[in-house]
Formats: C-alpha cells, sequence, structure tokens
C-alpha cells in the first residue's frame, strides 16, 4: 500500500499545514494578551496614585531628597535613617528641581510598570508572565505607596532577565547586584546570595580568570562595602536584639522553600536560604515586625531566585535529556506564582481603605497652614517639643512652598524632615515646655506659627500652649485615624492646634 495514500486516507492523520495552524493561532493570541495585560495594569497603578496619601516615612525621604545636601546625606542621614543611598538619590533630581510631591508616586508605579515590561520580554514561562500582574507582587503595596521597595522590585527583574546572559554580558549583571545593595537592607541576602552562586559558577566553569568577569565581580563587592559604611551603627542607630520567638516567615515564604527543594534547584534552595535568613536576622535586630510591602520584598527575591535559577538549572539539564526536571521546574514557578494569587483581593481592599480613610493628617495640615501662613504672613513654622507635632508639620510641608521653613526645636536648626533626636525622644510621654531658647534667634516671634499636636503617641494629653496666655489658638486640625483600635480609647486621631504669639 502506497504510503502517501495512507495516510491521506485516515482520517486523524493531517497535513503539516493544518498541523501548524494551531500553534501558530496559539503564537498570535499570546502577544496580544500580554500587550492587553500590560497595558491594563499600567492604567490601573496610575490610577490608583491619587487614591494613596503619602505617610510620614514617605515624607520623610522625600524632604531629605530636596532638602538635604549629598554630604548631609552620607554623612549621617543614611545611618540615622538605616537605608542606602539609591532611593534618596532618584529622588534628587525631582525633587530639588521643585517637581509637585505627586512625582514620588509616579515613580514608584513606572518602576513597577517597567518591572513588569522587563519580565514580559524575559525568557520565562508563558503562564507566568500571565499570572505575574494579578499577584500581591504588584498590585498597590509596592507601586502605590513609595518607597524603595519598587526599585527592588525593578532590580529583581532585571536580574530575571539576564541572569542567563551573565557571561555574555557581566557589567551588566553586576550592576544590577550593586544597585540592589543600594536599595534596601531587606536585600543584603539575596544580593549577597545571587552574587555567591555566580561566583561558583565561573569557579565550575573555569571562567573565573577572563578579565571581565573577575573586574565585573568588583561592581557589587565594592557595593557591598559602601553600603556597611554608609549604615554602620555611630551609637545613635544601634540595633536592640529582639527575643527570637519575634522572627518572622511568611506562609509564602516556606512554600517557596519547599518548591525549591521540590525543584531540586541547588542554587536556588542556596539563594532562598541566604534570604530568609537575612531577613531573620534583620527583623530581630532592627525592623522588630514585618509589614506588608516588607512580605512583598521577600516574596519578590524569592520568585526572582525562582525564576532564575531554577529554571536556569532546568535548561541546562535538558541538554542532557532530563525533561521531567524541567516540567518539574516550571510546575513549580507556575505553582509559585498561583500561590500569590489569593492575597491579590487583599491589596485591593487595603487600596479601597486608603481611598476612603484619612489615615494621614499631611495634606488636610497642610492646606489649614496654607491659610494661617497667608493671613498671618508667617514662613516660620515651631513644632512644640514632642514627638507627634514634629512628624506632623514635617508631614504637611511637601504639600506646602518650599521656602516654608520648619524650625526644629529638638536640633535649633532649620529643617524640614525628623532628624535622630526626634527619634530618640519618640517614647517620651511627658511634653517638654517650650523654652524661648529654643526659638531662632533674631527672629520676630510675630512671624512665626507654633503647631502641638497630640494622638499618635496615645497619650491624649492636651496642648501645652492652650493654657498659656502668651499663645492664642488660630486654628484646629483634626484627622479620625484608621487604626483608633491600637490606640487608647480617648484618643480618635491627630489632632493638631495652630498658635500665634502674642
Amino acid at each position: 500500500m502506497n504510503v502517501d495514500s495512507a495516510e491521506s486516507g485516515n482520517p486523524h492523520s493531517s497535513s503539516p499545514r493544518h498541523r501548524s495552524l494551531q500553534p501558530n493561532h496559539v503564537t498570535r493570541i499570546i502577544p496580544v494578551a500580554l500587550i492587553v495585560m500590560f497595558v491594563a495594569y499600567s492604567a490601573l497603578t496610575l490610577a490608583m496614585v491619587p487614591l494613596h496619601e503619602p505617610w510620614r516615612d514617605e515624607s520623610q525621604a522625600w524632604l531629605i531628597s530636596r532638602d538635604a545636601s549629598l554630604a548631609d546625606l552620607f554623612g549621617n542621614i543614611l545611618r540615622e535613617e538605616g537605608h542606602p543611598a539609591l532611593w534618596f538619590l532618584l529622588l534628587m533630581p525631582f525633587a530639588k528641581m521643585g517637581a509637585p510631591y505627586v512625582t514620588m508616586q509616579i515613580i514608584s508605579a513606572a518602576l513597577m510598570i517597567a518591572a513588569l515590561a522587563v519580565l514580559y520580554v524575559s525568557d520565562i514561562p508563558v503562564a507566568v508572565k500571565l499570572i505575574a500582574p494579578i499577584t500581591c507582587l504588584f498590585v498597590y503595596e509596592i507601586p502605590t505607596i513609595a518607597r524603595s521597595y519598587s526599585v527592588l522590585a525593578l532590580l529583581c527583574a532585571l536580574i530575571v532577565k539576564d541572569y542567563p546572559h551573565r557571561d555574555k554580558h557581566p557589567y551588566r549583571y553586576a550592576l544590577w547586584l550593586a544597585l540592589l545593595f543600594q536599595t534596601h537592607v531587606w536585600a543584603f541576602g539575596f544580593a549577597g546570595g545571587m552574587l555567591i552562586v555566580w561566583l561558583y559558577d565561573m569557579a565550575r566553569n573555569h571562567t573565573l580568570h577572563a578579565r571581565k568577569n573577575h573586574t565585573a565581580l568588583l561592581l557589587p563587592v565594592l557595593s557591598a562595602l559602601l553600603s556597611a559604611i554608609e549604615l554602620f551603627p555611630d551609637g545613635s542607630n544601634a540595633p536592640q536584639i529582639t527575643p527570637l520567638a519575634n522572627w518572622y516567615l511568611s506562609r509564602e515564604g516556606l512554600i517557596c522553600t519547599v518548591l525549591f527543594v521540590i525543584a531540586s534547584s541547588f542554587s536556588a534552595a542556596f539563594v532562598s536560604l541566604c534570604t530568609v535568613a537575612w531577613v531573620t536576622v534583620v527583623i530581630n535586630l532592627v525592623y522588630f515586625g514585618v509589614n506588608a510591602q516588607k512580605n512583598c520584598a521577600l516574596l519578590w527575591m524569592l520568585a526572582a531566585a525562582a525564576l532564575t535559577l531554577m529554571l536556569h538549572d532546568a535548561r541546562d539539564r535538558v541538554a542532557s535529556h532530563n525533561r521531567v526536571q524541567r516540567v518539574i521546574t516550571i510546575g513549580v514557578a507556575v505553582a509559585l506564582a498561583l500561590t500569590l494569587v489569593p492575597k491579590t483581593h487583599v491589596a485591593w481592599q487595603k487600596a479601597l481603605q486608603d481611598s476612603r480613610t484619612t489615615t494621614s493628617i499631611g495634606a488636610q495640615f497642610a492646606h489649614t497652614l496654607h491659610d494661617d501662613i497667608e493671613s498671618t504672613g508667617s514662613d516660620v513654622i515651631v513644632p512644640v517639643r514632642d514627638a507627634t507635632s514634629v512628624y506632623a508639620v514635617s508631614n504637611s510641608l511637601p504639600y506646602l512652598n518650599a521656602d516654608v521653613r520648619m524650625w526644629n526645636p529638638f536640633t535649633k536648626t532649620y529643617l524640614s524632615y525628623a532628624d535622630q533626636q526626634y527619634r530618640s525622644l519618640i517614647d517620651t510621654v511627658d511634653k517638654p515646655s517650650l523654652r524661648t531658647s529654643d526659638l531662632p534667634k533674631n527672629t520676630d516671634t510675630n512671624t512665626m506659627l507654633f503647631v502641638d499636636c497630640t494622638g499618635t503617641n496615645g497619650t491624649g494629653q492636651p496642648d501645652i500652649l492652650s493654657h498659656d496666655p502668651r499663645y492664642h489658638r488660630i486654628s484646629r486640625t483634626s484627622s479620625q485615624s484608621a487604626y483608633n483600635d491600637r490606640l487608647s480609647p480617648d484618643v480618635t486621631g491627630i489632632s493638631c492646634s495652630v498658635y500665634q504669639h502674642d
């Protein structure tokens, strides 16, 4: 029997032309789906920017970038803040040129959109690309709340993309690791683990002797040393050790570690253990707890380890005809993404709560101060010597003109951001009295506004200026806190009064 006629007579057989239709059809649909998801994610992320009013630690970074010099930044601010320099350096050009405050949030959102774009052009499973934008890693916490975690996410995405090409472009890959060391203390374990794996691969493949490789390695090593110098305690920011029982490892983090073991990727397991171990140490020495953003940062690094190291190891095994391992690894990567999807609805709930509830008094209080400044002609704001007043004023300054100054009685200098002396008194219960020696010299007190606030410290104490006949109240601003259950019963939120000296 003629083979060709037999095949043509088989109703279940198909010509090469028909066999190629289905794959081509899918090939056309997938890029369209990715483009639609990217556009939708970008639009939703930018739409969430105005829903969030920046908190005081967000305004702190903006004010430092706007008003501090590079000498101040590297001299003492970084060690006081406990963060490396990259986020401040990224904000500085915009803040110093007078860009509006919302620029900081737009930058954070743009970095996350860029992170998704990088993942979409990376060599990772299409299923992961489709799932990624609807996981908690991309929704609200990191793009909307403007902190350095958005930089961390973008650098993790760049590592995912360039890891397979690290031998061809070692300087570019080394740059991402070097910048990661300058992003956040949280990332030191992950960046260090990836650096060790890279060094191990060079030694195993006998490529360490190549000049471009060992020269490229200097970039992250020098960056790590610089970060240590930037953040080295000088006594003012010495960590206090908390009980080991307070260590934290998210459920998703445990799932990631288990999945790495299943995937049998030694390098991924090593990096994940370095990441988790370092985070555990940092929590016990520095942070005393974990919020949703830090949890997202941990998961970002673990996901990056999965998508780079496990998939790369699986491709190496394919060359040895171990296709089962590749299937397992891709399945693990997809399972990792799926474990993060359920938390997305929690992130959306937080975004809606943020849009409906005032959790920061910054914008509201800035409006009051602007009216008071217009009516009195004052250009100096003096927060009374208590923690709440200093941060309430500094949180409102980004909404005011840059020439409005805050006189900080703690340091007896003109500042905008809260300094280390504020932190040393943050737990002070009694409000110190405002002394004449605390005020700027050779300045008319009639050109000053005096702010006294109560609320977030839970003391509920009355304004100390309300009983001083030398001062009269000209305005009062109150904000209901979204976290009333954490405060004492007689405190309902932040309340700030503005006084003028008679």
